[in-house]
């Protein structure tokens, strides 16, 4: 399936990183990272923490980070890591995903985006996973991340994750 090129869909969002309007897998580890700022966007950011930073920022709610943390930014919401200036040896992954794309990949049987709305209206953003499924989940972007400027949208890649996160 080719992804979806209709103007009308893309024109109240603005691009990722990329350009794109969809989806966009990173991985980064760096040796030394400078503080970026706070920030938001039109688009949902899944970020996974593995090591290197301390604290995240989500609004007005501050979370100490620890390896294998997943934090669910929805739009509009301002974000980022505060604390240091420089961080050593700073590993993520994020997933920047339209609320189109969401839609997308519940494939009508879910309805993904008011489930990350239900969790973030209580100011639950974060969960916590195991050692293994933290590193699934890294395979997935990375794999992702790979295949991104294909054709086949998000959806369609037999990568899927079928791990439960865990509440935290």
């Amino acid at each position: 399936m080719a992804r979806a090129q209709d103007i009308s869909q893309r024109s109240s969002y603005s691009a990722m990183g990329m350009g794109r309007y969809d989806y966009e897998a990173c991985y980064g580890h760096d040796e030394s990272w400078g503080l970026t700022g706070l920030h938001c966007h039109d688009f949902y950011e899944l970020y996974i923490h593995y090591k290197g930073a301390n604290f995240y920022s989500i609004d007005d709610k501050v979370y100490t980070l620890e390896a294998n943390q997943l934090l669910v930014v929805p739009p509009f919401r301002m974000h980022g890591l505060i604390g240091s200036q420089i961080y050593h040896d700073y590993e993520r992954c994020f997933l920047y995903i339209s609320p189109a794309m969401l839609n997308t990949c519940g494939a009508g049987q879910i309805d993904l985006e008011q489930f990350f709305i239900g969790y973030a209206r209580n100011d639950h953003h974060h969960f916590f996973m195991t050692p293994e499924e933290g590193q699934r989940c890294k395979e997935i972007l990375q794999d992702l991340k790979s295949t991104q400027d294909e054709t086949a949208p998000l959806c369609d890649c037999k990568i899927c994750p079928k791990e439960r996160f865990h509440p935290g």
